[in-house]
């Protein structure tokens, strides 16, 4: 089942560091933009030229241009025009944003970048973007631009053969986002396989109590390009000038041995190390480790080379705290790199080779899911091959975690591929939901869309519970959430003014606020 185009995504992140083929940032009348808007990657503004003024606010003039002087290899810039005057009508917005997709879709001349079925193009939305405003007051812009944006912009991707995403900087803009999607209704093409389906009902009661455990594999970063470590090992021994023969039996080979014949092939593991991490690293994450950020999971286990996942979460505003890597540290979920990172080169080796370094993260692992295992947790593998990788991958790490099943909770695994030889061996009760229908071949570019989705969808449940006072997403609650909402709203207001003067008010006025209550 591959989807056609059109479809409208919403996430929170820097839309600077998304994967896509073009991205857009606002510019006043006289072409000038912000700085920071050009700051990442470090020195791709080296090339920019002085600002050229827009055209006068008419319906013929020219509200969206490329960026000259962006580097070709970078996903493009395109400036839109979003300073108003009062006497600009609202409603142009929409028109420069269907404006930028038509014109960045129509000067596409290349395949998709990041090995995507088709076209992305990425719109800031909220406070710094389309729609800037400050507060409460940028909440509710937000979800009157949205709503009144998401049609157009659905049927403009439709017609141009792209999907969209819309990148909301805070939390505010991203809830009154997907607070003005679901008001729009059910968005069109968002129709999964079966078996996804199936299990998405469960995972978005996970995400709305905040139970979600999420183990990531490599395969996202390797759908969009990047070489998995086989890959990567087979590579660097055709670049070191090994014999034919000697390569051609690499594969044969155990990863353990592998990675130590190209080690000594390269002169020494440290050599390995800093190769590898110079390939792995990168300046962008892709949509699906957005959308997993985004999920706001309560315990990441990383089983990828890459730091991309750590990138999204860290634009979603949840950075997080690397365990057994560096000082520890208060804000983010916990994270634990099974596989190594490119921020530390020895240890994508030690991860192969060294059987006490991996001892080491499996005993952190069980130490971890022991203190911040969730009530009720539901553990989402995501990212994993299929076949037989897939399967050491799921006993390295299972075994660390308490079963989910035991605590009251569940498994699922969303598949690579449809090899059902692979599901009887993994623990009772597990949801195994291929990508792909069973009777559709493992095509990466379609599998990878379901799985884009799939994760789009969960967004939607994600944060509801933290801001279920929020009078713009009351219809997005559970009907057991809206009645809560409306007993401690009844609370407030029928507390006589001399409650209101004592320190337990106030604490409870913060957690209201918190919690999404406007205090009107």
């Amino acid at each position: 089942m591959v989807h056609s185009a059109g479809h409208v995504f919403i996430l929170r992140g820097d839309i600077r560091r998304l994967a896509c083929d073009a991205w857009a940032l606002p510019a006043d009348g006289e072409g000038r933009i912000e700085p920071s808007w050009v700051a990442w990657p470090p020195g791709a503004d080296r090339d920019l030229g002085p600002p050229t003024p827009f055209p006068h606010w008419t319906r013929e003039g020219e509200r969206a241009r490329k960026l000259e002087g962006w580097p070709a290899h970078l996903p493009e810039a395109w400036l839109l025009h979003v300073e108003l005057d009062p006497t600009v009508p609202g409603s142009w917005l929409v028109e420069e944003a269907v404006e930028f997709v038509e014109r960045a879709a129509a000067a596409r001349r290349r395949r998709p970048r990041h090995g995507r079925s088709c076209p992305l193009l990425a719109l800031p939305v909220g406070v710094a973007g389309i729609g800037a405003a400050d507060g409460r007051k940028a909440r509710r812009s937000t979800g009157a631009l949205v709503r009144e944006l998401l049609p157009e912009l659905r049927r403009a991707a439709a017609r141009q053969g792209v999907d969209v995403a819309l990148v909301a900087h805070s939390e505010d803009s991203l809830l009154a986002a997907q607070a003005a999607r679901a008001q729009d209704g059910p968005p069109e093409g968002a129709d999964l396989p079966p078996a996804l389906a199936q299990a998405l009902p469960a995972l978005q009661a996970a995400v709305a109590r905040a139970g979600l455990v999420l183990v990531c594999g490599p395969a996202l970063a390797e759908r969009s390009g990047q070489p998995g470590w086989s890959r990567l090992l087979e590579r660097l021994a055709e670049g070191s000038g090994a014999a034919e023969g000697w390569r051609g039996a690499l594969g044969a080979l155990p990863e353990d041995e592998r990675t130590r014949l190209v080690a000594r092939q390269l002169g020494g593991s440290a050599a390995l190390g800093r190769v590898a991490a110079e390939r792995l690293a990168s300046h962008h994450h892709g949509l699906a480790h957005g959308l997993l950020a985004g999920l706001q999971p309560r315990i990441v286990v990383s089983a990828a080379p890459d730091d991309q996942l750590e990138q999204a979460l860290v634009a979603a505003g949840g950075a997080p705290n690397v365990l057994l890597d560096g000082p520890a540290r208060a804000g983010g979920p916990p994270l634990l790199r099974m596989a190594g990172s490119p921020h530390q080169p020895a240890s994508l080796v030690w991860a192969r080779v060294d059987a006490d370094w991996r001892r080491e993260r499996e005993s952190g692992l069980r130490t971890l899911a022991q203190a911040a295992m969730p009530l009720e947790p539901h553990v989402l593998v995501v990212g994993v091959h299929e076949g037989a990788t897939l399967l050491r991958t799921l006993r390295e790490l299972l075994p660390a975690l308490p079963s989910p099943a035991a605590a009251g909770g569940q498994l699922t695994v969303l598949a690579e591929g449809a090899e059902q030889e692979v599901a009887p061996l993994l623990p009772p009760a597990t949801c195994w939901a291929p990508l792909s229908p069973p009777d559709a071949p493992a095509e990466p570019r379609a599998a990878g869309r379901h799985l884009e989705l799939l994760l789009d969808q969960l967004g939607a449940a994600s944060g509801l519970s933290r801001r279920f006072l929020d009078p713009g997403l009351r219809g997005l609650l559970s009907p057991g959430d809206q009645a809560l909402a409306r007993a401690l709203e009844d609370l407030l207001s029928a507390a006589p003014e001399r409650a209101r003067k004592g320190q337990a008010w106030t604490a409870l006025a913060r957690w209201m606020a918190a919690h999404g209550h406007d205090g009107e």
